[in-house]
């Protein structure tokens, strides 16, 4: 089953903004949003750049989605519209000699 790209922004979107990435299985890239959000509570910031870290995986989380359900794979660190490349024929391996 492929996720709802509009599921998994509303999911960035939300505290902590890593909800659509796990939902993704991005799940290291889940926990870096976790970090950067919550050291962005912290003063000067004051919360102001967690805002702007959900809006930012929001938007990321999207586009990865939109990725999967256009039959791209991702990984767990692809970033907005990259996905992982496939090669169309893989080498052979040739480590017996045959």
């Amino acid at each position: 089953m492929q996720p709802d790209p509009e599921l998994v922004a509303a999911l960035n979107l939300l505290p902590g903004a890593a909800g659509g990435y796990a939902r993704l299985g991005q799940k290291k890239k889940a926990i870096l949003a976790v970090i950067v959000w919550s050291v962005f509570l912290l003063p000067p910031s004051c919360g102001v750049m967690s805002g702007a870290v959900a809006v930012i995986a929001a938007i990321d989380g999207y586009l990865q989605a939109q990725q999967l359900k256009e039959g791209h794979p991702i990984g767990q660190w692809t970033w907005f519209r990259k996905h992982l490349k496939i090669a169309e024929h893989a080498p052979a391996d040739d480590k017996y000699g045959d």
